[in-house]
């Protein structure tokens, strides 16, 4: 699956400016459908487009430090109409109006579904904002404290409406002070929980499920203890995926994962998880790290969905140099996997934009990575969906290298990248090639060595620092 990720407010937003009236999901201009359907796309997931808290705006407002961090990423920020609280601070699973309401997600899904896209919706399991219906007509839905706890962990609950909530959290990382901790170890919310999801299959075509592994019952019971209660004997996501599943078996389920727990993930329902380990292989050259994911059985890794950036992660053309991004954008295009592009990416953006916020920092296109992703993209036409893959090539003595084989429909094709600084030499045998003929079809660098020589013992592999090849295998 190749998937497009969109900030759904800055992306309407931006819209807005470049057409010159209100752009809401009602009335989006085909062309930006078209366009996302060109790139080859077959999912479009519109990140953030429930109904946002006015609760959590109140308290991003009370938050000085938050406010500071803001105004450095939008010098002329105005705080009445950019600050739109967090699209993960969920106040009700309906569109929120101001992108088009349920009307506008059903005229978008139409408009995709006619394109052959699929669409894609957040799911979040673990949080919901303070002023979520559940807060006042089903406390027992989360997780609860005592005036002690308010009084001695301040900055672990908050009282609502006369009662003590726990903030929402990861164990390993302080609250998130904008939302309260649901426990998935209750029954009635897993009903709750259930219908919902039953609901939201209605309306898109799966969900991406927000920090997934957060609800795994060991997980869970180790973040809250014994405030969670007894640990049930079904686990949330094994349940409630095959109650979605038997009535739209279809429906498809995407799991944030960290922690190495995307296969325990994909045991209980997922159809795809998160591979971060991917993106930190590749942001530290660790080609070796990298193998290891790649000589997976590829049925394993087309479930897994890789990346070099996403609403979470730093835009890939600020912690990239231009020839590191090119190499990483290359492997995404060559090796299994599901795929993510995030909006912005294929522009170079350099600006993450803060889930809170309802527009971008605006800057202009990068145009070398922007042409350099017209060029890899038409390389990607041809290369998907990957039905064979394996490595053919890595050196110890120069391990920032390495080759593949892959193939796509009835092509055959061989790859190589160089991350080190320096030229190098990949020898190969003639015979993982089947002593076919090749033909170069692509070259990172514009400029640099990028040959192959052959005899009858020895194929050889030239490439120049901080390049790679493509060539089609006749």
């Amino acid at each position: 699956m190749e998937i497009y990720e969109i900030n759904t407010a800055s992306w309407l937003n931006r819209l807005s400016l470049h057409y010159g009236y209100p752009v809401t999901l009602n009335n989006v201009p085909p062309a930006e459908w078209d366009m996302i359907k060109e790139l080859n796309f077959n999912a479009v997931w519109l990140m953030g487009v429930w109904e946002r808290s006015p609760a959590a705006v109140n308290i991003n407002l009370g938050d000085t430090l938050f406010l500071d961090e803001l105004k450095q990423f939008l010098p002329d920020i105005n705080y009445q109409y950019d600050l739109i609280g967090s699209a993960y601070s969920i106040k009700n699973y309906r569109a929120d109006n101001r992108f088009g309401g349920n009307s506008g997600l059903v005229r978008a899904r139409r408009e995709l579904n006619a394109r052959g896209l699929k669409l894609l919706l957040d799911f979040v399991p673990n949080h919901v904002a303070f002023d979520h219906p559940w807060i006042f007509n089903h406390p027992e839905y989360f997780i609860s404290g005592s005036s002690d706890d308010l009084n001695n962990l301040p900055d672990d609950f908050m009282e609502v409406n006369g009662r003590v909530f726990a903030y929402g959290r990861d164990p390993n990382l302080k609250p998130w002070v904008d939302v309260a901790q649901i426990n998935i170890f209750n029954d009635s919310l897993r009903q709750e929980a259930a219908h919902i999801l039953k609901r939201l299959a209605l309306m898109c075509d799966g969900v991406r499920c927000d920090m997934a592994m957060l609800a795994l019952s060991r997980v869970f019971a180790f973040t809250w203890g014994e405030r969670a209660g007894q640990t049930p004997s079904n686990e949330y996501w094994g349940e409630l995926i095959s109650i979605v599943k038997r009535t739209t078996p279809d429906f498809c389920f995407l799991g944030e994962a960290y922690w190495d727990t995307h296969a325990e993930l994909m045991s209980l329902g997922f159809d795809y998880c998160y591979d971060k380990t991917w993106l930190d292989h590749l942001a530290d050259r660790d080609i070796f790290g990298l193998i290891q994911l790649l000589v997976a059985p590829l049925k394993e890794q087309l479930r897994l969905v890789r990346f070099i950036e996403n609403h979470d992660e730093k835009r890939s053309a600020s912690i990239f140099d231009f020839q590191a991004l090119s190499l990483a954008a290359l492997l995404m295009v060559t090796t299994p996997g599901a795929h993510l592009y995030y909006d912005g990416q294929l522009n170079g953006r350099r600006f993450r934009t803060p889930v809170q916020l309802a527009r971008d920092h605006m800057e202009p296109d990068d145009e070398q990575i922007k042409d350099y992703y017209v060029k890899l993209f038409a390389l990607r036409r041809r290369t998907l969906p990957i039905n064979a893959f394996n490595i053919i090539g890595y050196s110890h003595s120069s391990p920032q290298t390495m080759s593949w084989r892959f193939s796509s429909g009835s092509n055959n094709y061989l790859a190589a990248v160089n991350f080190n600084d320096h030229d190098v030499k990949i020898s190969l045998r003639p015979s993982d090639l089947d002593n076919k003929r090749t033909i170069l079809l692509f070259s990172a660098a514009e400029k640099g060595i990028i040959d192959m020589t052959t005899d009858e013992d020895q194929l050889e592999v030239s490439l120049s620092g901080l390049n790679g090849g493509v060539w089609l295998l006749e």
